[in-house]
């Protein structure tokens, strides 16, 4: 023998020799014509679905099944007026019933401990919804409990009428409706005297109600979850600097906590936007500060002002011997010490060179070039300067000033090789000569004319300075070996112009208040970068300062992106909006599920709605939560603190009452019960 479950668990047995598929078959025609549409309707749904189509029925005192049947009714009906055909709406309407009220007749019959318990849930909460019920709430007991028992006879025959099928049996069950509620409705005034009163003691012992209150113990769980004692939290708030907020000091569910209060419609949205937008835009002002007390500047406008103040000090300091070694007469015999060296096709490299600047220099400051006081003529045919030959010859003594030109024609060759990055020179044979002839030249030229030493020193200082300042500038971008070569070569005098280029670098990374937060995160974690500050900063106190203010605005970018109104989707803010425009978001979510859904969809959107109020955020929660949640100041935030303390205590002390009371009645129970019992 072979046997096959019917849907409803019964065993279906079978002789030896059907296939699998026969016997299936034949189960499913036997179930098709044995069961009504309303026992197969009810047994293909599931238990959920069938609760709440019980405490539906509860809740509407029996007339669920003719709000269920007139939803769809309505639809075709519509449908039918537009095609011209159909039924119409009452014989739909009279269908549905029908099959509404056999669904309900086979859950009744299968599970008739859970049809009753789910019909009695929804009544009593609607009892408990019922202006009639709370109408003599300030009256004595005795005219409470009469108004009680009116009602409960009308609530009662109300309902009997509801479950009845037909006039005659719905008047039948309507009079033992009204009897049951006469007798029941005083002994439930009672209760819900009680449970009033019981509420009313909970409600008030721990702040349920208060948006305050509530607001306070949802940052408090918030913080548990975190993981963020109220002690640490308090030192953590000691240590924060403007405008860090209370998720900052957190972590992720604090942040979540924000995020949805700041896009819950109150008047929190405006408060949170208006902090992001201070934290964003000052962020670039706030690294600018950091960078400024950790390299000396590099900010603000310092940079232009210590580039003048080189520029000047150099032509202060060297011009005046410039003209001093220019006014000394040059001798043939010192001519002819350094001829080779300008007659070489790389010194007339430079003297080409060497002339242009000088030109251009007389140019931009406004004085008139005179070649024949350097000993030159310009060929008018390719343009190139041509030294007096007598010079060359060494029959005439050249001007120091010319020598001078080549000088500088040799160093504008070398420039050359420099990588503009690194600032290193990367020299090749060809270069590494070059440089070679340039410091041999140069060395002839001091040995010559020592006033001429002593003005290139005067020009190389200041010079150096600010070759420093400009590497620095440009050593967030160069490789970090490199870094590390030119940190380790710049003269001690020259470290602070190196690191105050390196402050406008930083500060021109992080310029954007839309981008300054990812910067400064590449500046703190990428090896890279962090290996180039290093050699530049090598100060561990100061590094570490200006580490800690970049993690900071990052840490507050981080939170910004989750918190901030305007931050990622706008569905759930826009939702959120529709709901609260709507006037009664519980019955719209209701009325959409059950057009969508039926009964158990209209049900399960309500509560659905329900729950979501229930989590503790809504618009007064908002109000009352965003001050705390989006104070910038340090001070402001350990007033939330010792706030937070306070309901701890509180809470702990109620906890305390709820425990007492409840012990001291069950031992009353306890001793009614013996009583009773002897």
């Amino acid at each position: 023998m072979a046997s096959v479950a019917l849907p409803d668990g019964r065993m279906v047995e079978f002789p030896d020799g059907m296939s699998r598929a026969d016997m299936e078959a034949a189960v499913r025609d036997y179930w098709a014509k044995s069961r009504t549409p309303g026992q197969r309707a009810n047994a293909d749904a599931g238990p959920l679905d069938n609760i709440v189509r019980s405490i539906a029925r509860g809740a509407t005192m029996g007339y669920m099944d003719e709000i269920a049947a007139a939803i769809p009714a309505a639809g075709g009906a519509v449908k039918d007026l537009i095609t011209g055909s159909g039924p119409g709406f009452s014989a739909r309407y009279q269908q549905n019933v029908a099959a509404e009220r056999d669904r309900d007749k086979a859950y009744d019959e299968s599970n008739p401990i859970g049809s009753f318990v789910g019909q009695m849930a929804g009544s009593l909460g609607t009892a408990f919804a019922t202006p009639a019920i709370r109408a003599f709430q300030g009256a004595t007991l005795l005219p409470r409990l009469g108004n009680a028992a009116a009602t409960g006879a009308t609530t009662g025959a109300i309902a009997g009428f509801g479950e009845g099928e037909g006039l005659t049996d719905s008047m039948k069950n309507a009079a033992t409706g009204a009897a049951v509620g006469g007798v029941a409705g005083p002994v439930l005034q009672g209760a819900f005297d009680i449970g009033q009163r019981g509420a009313r003691t909970v409600k008030n012992v721990f702040g349920w109600g208060n948006p305050e209150v509530t607001g306070e113990r949802l940052m408090a769980r918030m913080l548990l979850r975190d993981k963020v004692g109220l002690d640490d939290l308090g030192a953590r708030a000691n240590l924060a600097q403007e405008p860090q907020i209370l998720a900052d000091l957190a972590g992720g569910n604090t942040r979540a906590l924000s995020a949805l209060v700041a896009r819950t419609p109150s008047n929190a949205p405006e408060i949170a936007e208006t902090a992001m937008n201070l934290r964003r835009g000052g962020r670039p002002d706030r690294i600018a500060g950091a960078v400024d007390t950790a390299l000396g500047g590099g900010a603000g406008d310092d940079v232009m002002r210590v580039v003048t103040a080189l520029e000047d000090k150099r032509r202060v300091a060297a011009q005046p011997l410039y003209e001093q070694a220019f006014s000394r007469p040059v001798t043939i015999a010192d001519a002819r010490k350094v001829n080779r060296f300008v007659t070489d096709p790389i010194g007339q490299d430079a003297l080409q060179q060497g002339m242009r600047v000088v030109e251009l220099e007389h140019l931009a400051q406004g004085k008139l070039f005179d070649p024949a006081t350097f000993g030159v003529t310009r060929s008018q045919d390719t343009g190139r300067w041509i030294i007096d030959p007598d010079i060359l010859d060494a029959k005439k003594a050249p001007s120091f000033r010319l020598m001078d030109a080549v000088k500088r024609g040799f160093d504008e060759i070398v420039e050359g090789f420099r990588d503009q990055t690194s600032g290193r020179l990367t020299l090749n044979q060809y270069g590494r000569a070059v440089n070679d002839v340039r410091a041999e030249y140069r060395n002839r030229l001091v040995d010559m004319n020592p006033t001429y030493g002593e003005a290139l020193k005067a020009w190389s200082d200041p010079s150096q300075s600010l070759d420093a300042l400009r590497r620095g500038q440009n050593a967030l971008s160069a490789n970090r070996d490199a870094v590390a070569t030119l940190a380790n070569r710049t003269a001690a005098q020259d470290q602070p112009f190196l690191e105050l280029g390196l402050g406008r670098a930083i500060a021109d990374r992080t310029s954007d208040p839309a981008t300054a937060g990812g910067a400064a995160r590449k500046l703190i974690e990428d090896r890279q970068m962090q290996s180039r500050i290093d050699s530049i900063l090598p100060d561990d106190m100061r590094r570490d300062f200006l580490a800690r203010a970049l993690r900071r605005e990052v840490d507050m970018a981080k939170t910004d992106r989750v918190v901030a109104p305007s931050a990622g989707s706008q569905t759930y803010p826009l939702m959120a909006q529709a709901d609260d425009m709507a006037g009664e978001p519980l019955i719209a979510r209701m009325l959409i599920s059950g057009r969508n859904g039926g009964i158990t969809g209209a049900a399960m959107g309500g509560l659905s709605e329900i729950y979501r109020r229930g989590q503790g955020i809504n618009s007064s929660v908002a109000d009352a939560v965003a001050p705390a949640l989006f104070a910038t100041r340090p001070e402001q935030i350990s007033e939330t603190v010792q706030k937070l303390r306070q309901r701890q205590i509180a809470d702990a002390i109620a906890a305390k009452l709820m425990e007492d009371r409840a012990r001291r009645a069950i031992q009353g129970v306890i001793a009614g019960g013996s009583v009773t019992a002897n």
